[in-house]
């Protein structure tokens, strides 16, 4: 597996770690012991006894990616990621310790495929790794991500604290929030590459989201001329930094332009929106860019699709006929 940018295993073991949810809240536990199965929403008591912690799974949701401090955890299209939210109180009258290892979570397939996880943990707002101590009754939330299955829903999450341990088992078959990225399928319970996005539409691709929001066709563009019999075809696109940190935004991305007779056509020319000098910028977060991308295409020529590809992620999104221009 590789957790830079791309995840490529389907099973893979990932840190667990832990951070306070502001200054943390303070509230009496009283969650019943586990065993058995769980609820979204009801707090159990998990691990042995004096060690136990206090465990409310609040949400799950299926995603293809998910931003932390330090990185874009990009799913590859063998899979998806389940993001799972919750909070964990402290029932002792002692402090004790939230961090890599505190929880195990284990993800069954509907094929009983299990995805055994030490999930990384990170807090809700700032997604750095956690590690403190909790003060008696003292509660923190936190949010994990998963690599599990590409379709299809999770008959089970188990979720244990030490070993030989009572587990909680949910069963999330209609509880998990659909995907609703462009490469969703079957109504978000399922995800599928390329993905589709529409003209004007912003749809999300690595750590960008990226806006197609115009194409024009012109016989030369500036310095650019494709010669005799041809035209060049032009794609402006806005590119937006959703992630946390900066980021090379050309080099990890690929522009093709297919025509109606199913030929693939590499782009010409990466370039600025304002001059004619190739397109190479380390955007910060947040920052909103808009830039062109040009192709020499024979005169007569109908294209049918614009698609762009991350590479490290191996995902790519295509810009249907309909919309594409012709």
């Amino acid at each position: 597996m590789k957790l830079n940018r791309s995840i490529l295993a389907a099973v893979a073991v990932l840190t667990l770690g832990g951070m306070a949810f502001g200054q943390g809240t303070k509230a009496k536990p009283s969650g019943q012991m586990a065993g058995g199965v769980g609820k979204i929403g009801t707090p159990y008591k998990i691990g042995e006894k004096d060690k136990e912690l206090q465990f409310t799974l609040e949400k799950a949701e299926f995603a293809t990616r998910f931003m932390i401090d330090t990185d874009t955890i990009l799913a590859d299209a063998d899979h998806r990621l389940l993001i799972l939210s919750f909070a964990v109180q402290n029932p002792a009258k002692v402090d004790r310790q939230f961090n890599s290892n505190s929880f195990k979570f284990t993800v069954v397939s509907p094929d009983d495929e299990n995805f055994v996880v030490e999930a990384q943990v990170v807090h809700p707002d700032r997604r750095t790794i956690m590690d403190l101590n909790i003060k008696p009754t003292q509660k923190v939330r936190a949010i994990a991500y998963v690599v599990i299955h590409p379709q299809g829903p999770v008959n089970k999450l188990i979720v244990q604290r030490g070993e030989k341990t009572s587990v909680l088992r949910y069963d999330l078959h209609e509880l998990v929030k659909p995907l609703t990225s462009p490469f969703a399928k079957d109504k978000g319970t399922g995800s599928v590459n390329p993905g589709t996005a529409e003209m004007k539409t912003p749809f999300e691709l690595g750590p960008f989201d990226f806006t197609v929001d115009s194409v024009e066709e012109m016989p030369k563009v500036g310095d650019w001329d494709p010669g005799d019999g041809k035209k060049v075809v032009v794609f402006h696109v806005t590119m937006n930094n959703v992630s946390m940190l900066k980021w090379w935004s050309t080099g990890d991305y690929q522009y093709k332009l297919y025509d109606e007779d199913g030929d693939e056509i590499d782009s010409a020319a990466v370039a600025k929106n304002s001059s004619d000098e190739n397109f190479y910028t380390n955007p910060e977060a947040g920052a909103v860019l808009k830039f062109r991308v040009m192709f020499y295409v024979p005169a007569a020529a109908k294209f049918t699709k614009l698609v762009l590809k991350n590479l490290p992620s191996g995902r790519s999104v295509a810009v249907p006929p309909a919309t594409a221009g012709s």
